[in-house]
């Protein structure tokens, strides 16, 4: 039994390859060295690293590696603010290079792709519900395949008090800002291009002004997190209904559903109904990220119910004197 001090925790530091990354890294030390550039207490630090939960799979019967051990764990104990360290972390990864940007797998409804920010270590282990302490993957022995981790590799050291790395500077925040800003900018092609070839697929017939317009007309209404009406989304149990239903969907009042943007993701339980009276809004954590969505409302010019007609006659029968 590992017994440790009061006010001492377990952090882990989850390295997964990303075609995305720069610079990949091949082994735990080699993750240490590049955690120590950052801050050198990471050098007198104690870490045990083992093998990713879903990496190291072997084929059952060529031997042949369908998953190779690529991704590894390195758990270090701290003491300290975790939050803190974890903001701190970011800005440092990214202003030593190991930040980038990628996207999202497109929404099949919009062709809209979320835009992900990452860094060289999956930050959102940090939080307590993404932690993982699992000995390996869970595979039944009659499966084709089995899973071949090395042994894990113990580094003694000291425990890290994450209270005595420095603060963050003004300077260092603006230089991060403007580093995610340009990863974004170069993704702007890229996503507009899956949204183009979405619309242009599902109607041929729009003008290419058009499409341009229905293309920022999407964008826009995923930043803000609008659903349109006839957007479907998956609720657990296998439920499925429009944004435009929800109103009266009282029933599901707190029911986990599907990431509303990639209902694709993980187990599609990251996001929560919340009713509201009818007036619904859908929290989703996808990629560890909140996200509020709630119904796109037509602005009232745009609607056509019969008072609005009405009222618009009326009007133009009013002015028409003055343009006698």
């Amino acid at each position: 039994m590992l017994r440790v001090s009061a006010g001492v925790r377990l952090l882990m530091f989850d390295y997964d390859p990303d075609p995305a990354a720069p610079d990949p890294i091949a082994s735990a030390h080699e993750l240490v060295t590049r955690l120590t550039g950052i801050w050198p207490a990471f050098a007198a630090t104690g870490w045990l690293a083992t093998t990713s939960t879903s990496a190291a799979i072997r084929d059952k019967w060529t031997g042949a590696w369908l998953r190779p051990p690529d991704g590894m764990h390195v758990y270090v104990l701290v003491t300290g603010d975790v939050a803190r360290f974890r903001e701190w972390l970011k800005v440092k990864l990214w202003l030593a290079g190991y930040g980038f940007c990628k996207l999202a797998t497109p929404n099949a409804q919009t062709g809209v792709a979320a835009v992900l920010e990452r860094a060289m270590v999956d930050l959102m282990v940090f939080s307590p519900e993404r932690l993982d302490y699992v000995a390996g993957a869970l595979i039944d022995k009659s499966a084709p395949f089995y899973q071949d981790r090395p042994a894990p590799e113990l580094h003694p050291g000291f425990v890290l008090d994450l209270d005595s790395l420095p603060d963050v500077t003004p300077e260092e925040c603006t230089a991060y800002a403007r580093l995610v800003a340009a990863a974004h900018a170069r993704l702007v092609s890229e996503r507009r291009a899956e949204v183009r070839a979405h619309i242009t697929t599902a109607t041929p017939s729009l003008s290419a002004p058009e499409v341009e317009q229905e293309i920022t007309t999407r964008l826009a209404r995923a930043k803000r997190g609008e659903l349109d009406a006839g957007h479907l989304l998956y609720f657990h149990g296998g439920i499925t209904l429009t944004a435009g239903e929800l109103a009266r969907a009282q029933a599901l009042d707190g029911r986990r559903l599907a990431d509303p943007q990639e209902p694709t993701y993980r187990q599609g339980d990251d996001a929560v109904f919340h009713w509201r009276g009818g007036d619904w809004r859908i929290v989703s954590w996808a990629h560890g990220v909140k996200k509020v969505y709630h119904l796109a409302r037509t602005p009232w010019y745009q609607q056509e119910s019969a008072s609005t007609r009405e009222l618009a006659t009326i009007a133009a029968e009013e002015i028409a004197p003055w343009h006698a």
